[in-house]
């Protein structure tokens, strides 16, 4: 309630354009074309079918490309984002891109029955991978309480600077058959990753 009345103001100042919503043919091959919606959620929220796929980078194209597809969140600030892709014929994504705006959509279920997955590395530089639990998509969260980055891979070995970097909050979801696809790399040893799934 504290910070209502500042986030009121700024969302008053931006007459209220706090979300804007995306449809972006893949027909076409993209090599970084910007899109001028600033926000800290990217949320694709629909797409032509599970194999649409494309990349995206964050405010400046220096950064390194993170594959998005039906489902995938990320949540990161930035001022633009440029998607890239092969060409795709008839294949397209929907992205909504927001700031201070929740977002929440019925239909898949997390198992109630069971909690959280946490994953934690007793020995830093070395790949751990998550326990096996059957789902459709997971919310993986690097703890608020880590010191570092954990690298994080999905079906391989996390290696640094390769795969997804979570600093310390850090989250994205990401379609899956098993939690055990998640690999993860900490560079502290005893520092924590969150999971939950949904089937």
């Amino acid at each position: 309630m504290s910070e209502w009345n500042k986030q009121l103001k700024e969302q008053v100042e931006r007459k209220f354009d706090n979300y804007r919503i995306f449809r972006i043919p893949l027909d076409a091959a993209l090599d970084n074309q910007e899109f001028a919606a600033p926000g800290n959620e990217l949320i694709v929220v629909n797409a032509s079918s599970k194999i649409a796929i494309a990349t995206v980078r964050f405010t400046r194209t220096a950064k390194e490309p993170i594959n998005i597809f039906k489902n995938a969140k990320l949540f990161n600030v930035f001022t633009s984002f440029f998607v890239s892709c092969t060409a795709q014929p008839g294949e397209w994504l929907e992205l909504f891109a927001g700031i201070d705006f929740d977002i929440k959509y019925e239909g898949s279920s997390v198992d109630e029955s069971q909690p959280a997955i946490t994953v934690t590395n007793v020995a830093a530089d070395t790949n751990t991978v998550a326990a096996a639990h059957s789902c459709s998509f997971a919310i993986i969260k690097a703890l608020l309480t880590n010191t570092s980055i954990v690298w994080v891979n999905i079906g391989a070995a996390a290696v640094e600077g390769s795969c997804y970097d979570l600093s310390p909050g850090g989250v994205v979801g990401l379609p899956m058959s098993n939690t055990n696809r998640i690999n993860a790399l900490f560079k502290i040893a005893n520092e924590k990753l969150s999971i939950i799934y949904v089937n």
